[in-house]
């Protein structure tokens, strides 16, 4: 099964309001691992979300690069 980005985004902000890492504390980008679609650029309350596409054949390899200062290179 292959969830929205809206779906997994919303999950991702509730964990990090939990652990008390959410918009409200400044965070702005986040980046995690695969879910079976990448994305980058996904807004979503306050929060812009990347994820690299799994490793796996059928699907295109990519990484990731993040600057310094947080924008994409």
């Amino acid at each position: 099964m292959v969830y929205p980005k809206r779906r997994v985004a919303r999950r991702i902000l509730a964990y990090l309001r939990r652990i008390g890492h959410g918009p409200e504390q400044g965070v702005r980008q986040v980046y995690f691992g695969h879910i079976h679609r990448g994305f980058s650029g996904y807004r979503y309350r306050g929060l812009t979300f990347h994820n690299s596409p799994p490793a796996v054949r059928g699907h295109r390899f990519r990484l990731l690069e993040v600057a310094q200062d947080g924008a994409l290179s």
